[in-house]
């Protein structure tokens, strides 16, 4: 647990002592009930950990944060235009979503996003990782609201505090994890309309019907179909009712919520499908196949995101799940919040079991419901309602304080954002290096017309955000060369022992004597 502050830059240092001192008192505010209190420091604690732990990395990372860094970035002139390689100067597979054109891989509201965010922070890793941290910070308040509306607010800050604190949602929100920053959006919007069901079911207002069906929209121009969850889990809530089942009120603001839902995400799969249409087709059919298929070596057995409990949810985690579960359903005050989280937390796991392609966080948009579970258990270890001493409630302070400490794990973040490995070899060196190299191409380069070749292996994404300039991992053959000449297309080169002779005897080649490291 213990870890070494020197290899923390002392800003990085007084920012975590901030996020602790706020963490502290927010506990502190909630034990003696000042609960609105806590829940906003709690909410700031989990704010300035994510930005500070974000800023520490100054480098895209490999899988798959260069890739919707790039995307966004070219969002920003173009946001009705998702680019990857914006000038590609030689031909690229359609559906090839590491090197082609048009980049339709993922829907684009997380890219959109990122877009604005580097419209305010500017085009940089701090204005990538802002709206996943932020995200991360808001839901939060989502798993308090929830757990105060279906059981009470003890419930809903435990589990607020452990997700505030969860290592691997930090890390997640950091980019370190494939899939990153489209998967924050999608657990955020997914999130974001069970909440608004659960208050809904509390007033049956309009007006939170269309609040559940624009999110559960948004949710699916983040990542496709799976973003309607929060249906199956109201409908059947309703279904389950002996007394609500006839009546077909029940019904209409389910329908309503959904036709919303419809509006919000069809004009984009309208949009793209007639401006982009052969990109269109092929993402389409990778939708389906996702599920037949385990493609780019994505697949596992039925285990597969079972097994990855205790790395996303605690050591403890795969032993008290369950049971934390059932506590949680013990508490809850309605039979509709029972059958309709239960719903989606059993589909969502399902559905991903059964597909072929899997991946580390096909199933974290339940994850702040699961952890809500954790938080009921850890209300039962702590009961704050017994505590009527101020030495009771001392101790109690203390319990969260050391569970909030261990949760986050200083010691991995120190491996993962610090140079605290000093191995020329390690992926934290290789990555600051490349990123380092590319940021000097862009001050040699003369302008972003100059194509540029052999950055190594999945390399040239670096160069095209931090140079603005095509590139491309390899050397062109000799054809290609004299096609590029005959086109009038400027190049540039990082040289090395294997540089062509073709290459090596032209002079209008700018050559960059400096590699990347290839992967």
């Amino acid at each position: 647990m213990f870890f070494t502050p020197s290899h923390f830059s002392d800003v990085h240092l007084i920012f975590f002592i901030a996020a602790g001192l706020v963490g502290i008192f927010s506990i502190a505010f909630f034990v003696f009930e000042k609960h609105n209190v806590s829940i906003l420091l709690l909410f700031c604690c989990a704010l300035i950990l994510r930005l500070t732990i974000n800023s520490m990395d100054p480098y895209l990372n490999l899988w798959d944060e260069q890739y919707h860094a790039l995307v966004a970035k070219n969002m920003v002139e173009n946001p009705f235009k998702p680019m990857l390689i914006k000038h590609p100067v030689l031909p690229f597979n359609v559906g090839g979503w590491t090197g082609n054109h048009i980049w339709i891989h993922k829907q684009p509201l997380f890219l959109w996003q990122i877009a604005i965010s580097y419209k305010i922070f500017g085009i940089n890793e701090f204005g990538l990782r802002f709206p996943s941290a932020l995200m991360t910070a808001i839901i939060v308040l989502f798993i308090y609201s929830i757990g105060k509306n279906i059981s009470n607010k003890q419930i809903g800050f435990c589990g607020a505090l452990l997700f505030a604190f969860s290592n691997f949602q930090i890390e997640v929100a950091s980019g370190k994890i494939n899939t990153d920053h489209n998967d924050v959006a999608f657990m955020f919007y997914v999130i974001a309309s069970i909440w608004a069901w659960v208050i809904y079911m509390r007033n049956k207002k309009l007006n939170w019907a269309l609040l559940v069906g624009i999110f559960s929209g948004l949710s699916i121009l983040v990542k496709w179909l799976p973003g309607l969850i929060v249906f199956a889990g109201w409908g059947i809530s309703i279904i389950m009712n002996k007394e609500n089942r006839r009546r077909i009120s029940e019904y209409k603001n389910i329908f309503i919520s959904f036709i919303s839902a419809i509006l919000v995400m069809a004009p984009w799969q309208v949009y793209k499908s007639l401006m982009f249409p052969l990109e269109s087709a092929a993402e389409y059919s990778l939708y389906s196949r996702h599920i037949t298929e385990a493609l780019d070596g994505h697949g596992g057995d039925i285990w597969f995101h079972f097994d990855l409990i205790g790395e996303q949810f605690g050591k403890l985690a795969p032993f008290v799940l369950i049971p934390s579960f059932f506590i949680l359903n013990k508490v809850i005050t309605s039979s509709y919040y029972k059958i309709g989280l239960l719903i989606n937390i059993t589909l969502f796991y399902f559905f991903f079991t059964i597909t072929a392609t899997k991946m580390p966080l096909f199933c974290m948009p339940v994850a702040p419901l699961l952890f809500l579970s954790l938080g009921a258990l850890l209300e039962r270890v702590i009961r704050f309602s017994f505590f009527d001493r101020k030495l009771a409630r001392i101790l109690s302070m203390i319990s969260l304080i050391a569970i909030s400490y261990s949760y986050l794990d200083m010691k991995s973040i120190e491996q993962n954002h610090t140079n605290k490995n000093n191995s020329k070899n390690s992926y934290r060196a290789v990555r600051t290096y490349n990123a380092e190299i590319a940021r000097a191409a862009a001050r040699i380069l003369p302008s972003e017309d100059y194509v540029v070749f052999n950055a190594g292996a999945l390399n040239s994404i670096l160069i095209m955000f931090y140079a603005g300039n095509t590139s491309y991992d390899w050397y062109p053959d000799e054809r290609t060369y004299q096609d590029l000449k005959n086109r009038k297309i400027k190049l540039a080169v990082f040289a090395d022992e294997k540089l062509p002779d073709y290459l090596a005897k032209d002079n209008s080649i700018i050559r960059l004597d400096m590699q990347m490291i290839g992967y």
